[in-house]
């Protein structure tokens, strides 16, 4: 009775150990920049730290939308124009997302309109997709390749060819070589890379009126390397994500 007793205490103690010793992880979706979903996973050590950090983004229709129009003044009726500061892209009317169909509509004067995309029941997919399950679902959707340029009635429409460069080369930043080459030394991948290493061995507790740009971005008093313009919007996911593997 005393060896089996000893041997319960043991595995109990053992077991014990291995709980205290374990990390945790979480991934939490949401948009970010504007026009795009993160996905960001966050793992956390024993001592409550952030152990590692991946962080990818998503292309919004705000992107793959886009398709090459060869003749503007004879431009199909199912082609929207958008004038914004950077000059005119042009974008297919619908777009079909798994078993969502969603209508473009743009807005504001030109030189500085947007495009919205709503279906029936969802005002904008980009507001949508501030909530971590649609946004969720909708990088689910992108990765099972259940998404395309589409006709009236949901249907893929094979005439307009997707326009953008970036997101025809993948439908992430980090595959796709968004944001990089000899102009930008450090650029997307320079950014996460400077984000990652500042989230690491934190217990990421800052708020949003902590996170100061001031010529590279601030942590309360703690100084990092990242340039882009809305590291609040990744910080702030990543905290979703470490607060929930804890």
């Amino acid at each position: 009775m005393r060896k089996f007793f000893l041997v319960a205490l043991t595995l109990v103690a053992a077991l014990t150990l291995a709980a205290c010793n374990s990390e945790k992880k979480a991934t939490a979706y949401g948009l970010v920049h504007g026009h795009y979903v993160g996905e960001i996973t966050v793992e956390v050590a024993s001592d409550g730290t952030v152990k590692t950090v991946s962080i990818e983004e998503w292309f919004l229709p705000y992107n793959w939308a886009k398709v090459t129009v060869a003749d503007p003044a004879n431009m199909p009726a199912d082609v929207l124009a958008v004038v914004g500061s950077r000059g005119t892209s042009y974008y297919s009317k619908y777009v079909k997302i798994g078993d969502k169909l969603f209508t473009g509509a743009v807005s504001g004067a030109e030189g500085s309109q947007a495009i919205t995309f709503s279906s029936r029941d969802i005002t904008s997919i980009e507001t949508w997709v501030e909530n971590h399950d649609n946004a969720k679902w909708y990088v689910d959707q992108i990765k099972d390749e259940k998404f395309f340029i589409a006709n009236v009635d949901g249907t893929e429409n094979t005439t307009l060819v997707r326009g953008d460069a970036t997101s025809n080369k993948a439908m992430t930043k980090s595959e796709s070589g968004y944001w990089s080459g000899d102009n930008y030394p450090l650029g997307w991948a320079g950014n996460v890379e400077a984000m990652v290493t500042a989230f690491v061995g934190t217990k990421m507790d800052a708020t949003a009126e902590e996170l100061v740009k001031d010529g590279t971005w601030k942590i309360a008093d703690v100084t990092t390397t990242a340039t882009l313009s809305d590291f609040a919007d990744y910080y702030l996911l990543a905290q979703v994500a470490y607060n929930d593997a804890k």
